[in-house]
């Protein structure tokens, strides 16, 4: 079961960072939660529980990731 929330979870931070990247911009918590509702993905705080961080903190670090 756990595994299965890993890869979830990984899943869902990939798709964050290409949201970021193709919209150019970090998504509200609320933007994201309907996105990710209608995609199949773990929702922000669920996100941020698992990262340690926050949504917000793991937005900022994807972002900077990316050069942007």
């Amino acid at each position: 079961m756990a595994n299965k929330k890993f890869v979830e979870y990984e899943k869902s931070v990939k798709e964050l960072k290409k949201y970021i990247i193709n919209n150019k911009n970090r998504p509200s918590e609320k933007v994201w939660n309907k996105y990710a509702i209608e995609n199949g993905l773990l929702l922000s705080g669920t996100i941020g529980y698992i990262s340690g961080k926050g949504f917000n903190a793991l937005c900022r670090e994807l972002i900077k990731e990316c050069n942007m």
